[in-house]
């Protein structure tokens, strides 16, 4: 499923990015993600998961760090373009991916870097190559980084309410079994069945 939405919405925002960029341009960075996922990754996770543990870790890192950097391509050339949409399609598309990397890499520094290291270079190079040395260049790039931060905080909420109702679920469960034995204890589980 995860594919498939990841590729649904480079579609979308592809045929957006048409709009503003040459057409063979998002058709391009569209088709290398198609190829990516349903050919490349697979078979490179299939090897990924063969190795040992610690060199697997750094090669499902590298992985992704390859595919972050396709997925920022998208924006990086829509940043570049320097057109307010281009800065909205890529805003946007940064922003998911910001977020997307902290609820699924949060808990694995290598791999939270692997995908944010992308986003930062689309996040930077994009405005400079639309606007060169000016103001515009730093605004950029500092506006997706407080959305960084945002997402950061979200991301510790998240894992500390996920935490919370995980431990209440605990409780919970231990509850039932004290009641189930109190009942079975009371007799009234043997009056049920004799009904």
């Amino acid at each position: 499923r995860g594919t498939w939405d990841r590729l649904g919405f480079a579609f979308a925002f592809g045929a957006i990015a048409i709009y503003i960029l040459p057409w063979m341009t998002p058709v391009a960075s569209v088709a290398s993600l198609l190829v990516w996922e349903l050919i490349v990754f697979p078979v490179t996770e299939r090897a990924v998961l063969r190795l040992p543990e610690r060199h697997g870790a750094a090669g499902f890192a590298l992985s992704n760090l390859v595919s972050a950097g396709l997925y920022q391509s998208m924006p990086l050339l829509a940043l570049a373009d320097g057109s307010p949409v281009g800065v909205a399609l890529a805003s946007v598309w940064l922003s998911g991916s910001v977020l997307t990397s902290f609820i699924h890499f949060n808990s694995t520094r290598q791999l939270l870097w692997a995908t944010a290291v992308p986003i930062a270079v689309a996040a930077t190079v994009g405005p400079f190559l639309a606007y060169g040395f000016d103001w515009k260049t730093v605004l950029v790039p500092v506006l997706i980084g407080l959305y960084v931060l945002a997402a950061r905080r979200f991301t510790l909420d998240h894992n500390a309410i996920a935490k919370q109702l995980a431990d209440r679920q605990v409780e919970f469960v231990a509850l039932e079994r004290k009641l189930s034995v109190a009942i079975e204890a009371s007799g009234a589980g043997l009056f049920a069945a004799a009904l």
